[in-house]
């Protein structure tokens, strides 16, 4: 084998490399399928021996300049083992992963852009080894960069990728190629002209590749407002569930209180339990709104039951404005919250308050309960704790989305061992 043979099989592989690691980059955390370390063991010496017969065909078969279709021969030839790589590794719909390879192609096609500029502004030319070691340096500080500015921004959640979508993203990326290919050719190299033609091919693929991560980001957004509104939907109905069961038991607690008096004297301590049970239930279901005395007169019975001090207080004549599903979801969700994280702590430490005032035009609910530790957020909300992190937390989104509803703010914060949640509204 010749030197160039070597030369063109270690270019190769860079290449391939490149593009494999970048489109794994962005790509969102997915199940492996069995046996991934054997299967990625074969996939690398199958690419090793394809690489290799691809740098023979290069160095005694293609020995004439092919112009831009032999760019569009080596890029076929990445693309189609890129996708092998990923289907053969991870299980995941096919659409997905071409994405997800098409948006690491893009990155890399700005950085290979940029890697010429450099080769043209240093004047390294003709130098294959210095070439091949000069890019292989560049990727390891742009893939860097790239980890430092976007690592926060990573999706972590694999979405399904629409078709009429992703042919729109290839027609684009294609197109681009060919554009640039063909434009490429007619220039001279060692013109300026060439030099902003390279200039603004990279610019033209950062946009691109921003084009890509903003529709991943309308993904995300979209699947979160559905799962929202379907989970007020299902607060909902259960509003109306509970409602239902909880007019039913005032019926029976009124007839309860009537028959305790003919039975009184044959157990004075078990009647006096029961009372006492009964005067609970009833201090907190004297609200003026009907879904807070519903959502409070079963917390305090929860409280109760688990020795979690709960302080309620409610001074407002304004909370007609809300609908009754819309504060059951609100408080229901806040109280819940605040009642898991109590049942993690010691039974003397246990406490929550909830109080609803009015300062002048505006109204202003708080949750406070015992917290220890410090509270991490992120986007405003706290990162929840729960294994599942990707069925939890809409809990508190989808309180943040009805606040605004009723053009309300939502504070999170924490204070002197206190974890306090605010929500303030104008009087409408």
């Amino acid at each position: 084998m010749t030197k160039m043979f070597w030369v063109y099989f270690v270019q190769f592989v860079a290449w391939f490399s490149e593009l494999v690691l970048l489109s794994r980059f962005f790509y969102p955390d997915t199940e492996k399928r069995e046996n991934s370390q054997r299967r990625a063991v074969v996939m690398i010496v199958l690419i090793l021996v394809i690489m290799a017969g691809c740098a023979y065909l290069k160095e005694y078969v293609l020995t004439g300049d092919l112009g831009w279709l032999s760019l569009w021969l080596v890029y076929s030839v990445y693309l189609l083992f890129a996708f092998f790589w990923f289907h053969f590794l991870y299980r995941d719909k096919p659409l997905n992963q071409f994405f997800y390879i098409a948006l690491g192609f893009s990155a890399r096609q700005a950085f290979i852009q940029l890697h010429i500029l450099v080769m043209k502004l240093t004047g390294i030319v003709n130098q294959p080894w210095l070439d091949t070691l000069l890019s292989m340096t560049e990727f390891a500080l742009v893939y860097l960069v790239l980890f430092f500015f976007l690592r926060n921004k990573k999706f972590e959640k694999k979405r399904d990728i629409e078709g009429k979508t992703f042919f729109y993203f290839a027609f684009l990326l294609v197109a681009l190629n060919a554009v640039f290919g063909i434009q490429s050719n007619t220039l001279d190299k060692d013109s300026f002209v060439y030099l902003i033609f390279l200039v603004s091919e990279i610019l033209v693929y950062i946009f691109f590749v921003l084009f890509q991560l903003n529709y991943l980001s309308m993904i995300e957004e979209k699947v979160e407002k559905e799962t929202i509104k379907g989970l007020l939907l299902a607060e909902q109905q259960q509003y109306e569930s509970f409602r239902n069961a909880v007019d039913y038991l005032n019926v029976k607690v009124h007839d309860l209180k009537h028959q305790m008096l003919a039975v009184h004297r044959a157990d004075r301590q078990g009647m006096e339990e029961l009372e006492n049970s009964i005067a609970v239930y009833e201090s907190y279901s004297n609200t003026n709104h009907p879904a807070l005395n519903l959502i409070l007169g079963e917390k305090v019975l929860v409280c109760d039951r688990n020795k979690i001090q709960l302080v309620s207080i409610v001074e407002s004549k304004n909370l007609t404005m809300f609908s009754e599903s819309d504060l059951f979801s609100l408080i229901g969700n806040a109280l819940d919250n605040a009642i898991d994280y109590e049942m993690t702590v010691d039974e003397g430490k246990r406490f929550i308050r909830f109080s609803v005032k009015e300062f002048g035009s505006m109204i202003f609910m708080r949750i406070e309960n015992y917290f220890e530790g410090e509270i991490v957020l992120k986007d405003g909300l706290p990162v929840t704790t729960k294994e599942d992190k990707t069925a939890h937390g809409f809990g508190v989104k989808s309180m943040r989305m009805t606040a605004k509803k009723y053009k309300g703010e939502m504070i999170i914060e924490q204070k002197e061992g206190l974890f306090c949640l605010t929500f303030s509204f104008p009087i409408l």
